[in-house]
């Protein structure tokens, strides 16, 4: 007796090929095996990496905290820059003011020296009626009622430290006084400013 089967054959499963990968071929066993190995260096090695990069972060952090306190004071010294750059332009303004003052002090001539020295050894019976100073120049025109006052006078400014020896006497005239009578001398007498301290 013959047997036939006439059931179908059933065909072994097969794996399908995905993306040019036979699935068939590859061993489950040792595919396993690599994600587990994958599983469990990803565990260690991201712990061991973990404490680095937090590290890193800090260390980040840290920086970018002092790069922003040096950017602040980086800002701070150019507004103090900008202060000293304005202070030594005042300084320069003010030391240029400071030589104009110092010229101007030199050419100056007080004469108050001088006139205390004139008030001081001016003769009793002589009165000043205009004195002028012009530069180095000065004239005297006044009133005395001798002669010998005048010459006195003159004596004691051509002692003096502040006129030059060499005074001159201009016009000189006697007239006598209507109202009272009495007599006077009138005088001019220039010389030149030595000094004035």
């Amino acid at each position: 007796m013959i047997k036939i089967n006439l059931l179908p054959k059933t065909k072994k499963f097969q794996l399908p090929v995905i993306l040019g990968i036979d699935l068939a071929k590859i061993n489950i066993k040792l595919l396993l095996v690599f994600i587990v190995i994958h599983y469990l260096l990803t565990g260690f090695l991201e712990s061991h990496f973990e404490s680095s990069r937090e590290e890193v972060s800090g260390v980040v952090n840290k920086l970018s905290a002092e790069k922003r306190k040096l950017l602040t004071e980086n800002r701070q010294f150019k507004d103090i820059q900008k202060q000293i750059k304005e202070l030594l332009a005042q300084e320069k303004n003010l030391q240029s003011r400071k030589v104009v003052v110092e010229s101007i002090i030199k050419t100056k001539k007080n004469p108050v020296k001088l006139l205390l020295y004139i008030s001081k050894n001016i003769p009793e019976d002589i009165w000043i009626e205009k004195m002028k100073v012009e530069g180095d120049e000065i004239s005297i025109e006044g009133n005395s009622l001798s002669f010998k006052s005048i010459r006195t006078f003159l004596d004691n400014l051509q002692k003096s430290v502040y006129f030059d020896r060499r005074f001159e006497i201009g016009q000189s005239e006697t007239v006598t006084d209507d109202v009272t009578g009495v007599r006077k001398e009138k005088f001019s007498i220039s010389g030149r400013v030595e000094r004035y301290n």
